[in-house]
């Protein structure tokens, strides 16, 4: 099977930062509805090339992956897509046992999908969770990476395989992310002003 490659967009390469609509008067806009398309549309169609003879598991990390995840299975046409979610509690890392059926896992191919890599903590959890069930191989997809954030004191620290975009450490929210669980709905990024964290 090939090795993964890594989807890098740099927002320094994105259109000047516009105002969000005067309904959401919080932030900029830092990615817009397109950018993010393009990135998912050309992400999914090489996972459908890649995993076309030997199918493939999403796990999709609650929420706030579950829009990228639901944008991206729609990119595969040729590959037998099985999607699962973990949720992740707060301060701990670690995905519950039970979440997941172990047989959409074992001697599979499985792609880990989630929102935005910070330390590392919850990504390395997660596969080291799903490397206990016995994949055929585990691949990770993190849609935002927050420059120089990750944790290198985390024993197995795992680095995505593929980022869409790679931001300062700011908060946003959009695409699934929300901010106190407001604005997951808008079909873009947008960077929260201090005002509204």
């Amino acid at each position: 099977m090939p090795t993964a490659r890594h989807w890098l967009c740099n927002t320094s390469s994105t259109s000047s930062r516009e105002r969000l609509p005067a309904v959401v008067s919080t932030g900029f806009q830092t990615l817009s509805r397109e950018t993010i398309r393009d990135w998912v549309t050309n992400v999914g169609r090489h996972l459908d090339a890649v995993y076309s003879d030997t199918g493939l598991t999403i796990v999709s990390v609650l929420n706030g992956a579950v829009v990228l995840a639901s944008d991206l299975l729609r990119q595969f046409e040729r590959s037998a897509v099985q999607l699962e979610f973990v949720k992740i509690r707060r301060g701990d890392p670690a995905p519950d046992a039970g979440q997941l059926d172990p047989s959409l896992v074992t001697g599979r191919h499985v792609l880990v999908v989630e929102d935005v890599y910070d330390s590392g903590a919850t990504l390395t959890a997660i596969v080291a969770h799903l490397r206990s069930l016995g994949p055929a191989t585990v691949k990770t997809l993190t849609l935002l990476r927050k420059a120089g954030k990750a944790d290198r004191t985390i024993p197995g620290l795992v680095e995505p395989d593929y980022v869409g975009f790679e931001i300062e450490d700011q908060i946003v929210a959009g695409y699934g992310l929300d901010a106190n669980g407001r604005l997951r709905h808008l079909p873009y990024l947008a960077s929260l002003q201090p005002a509204a964290r």
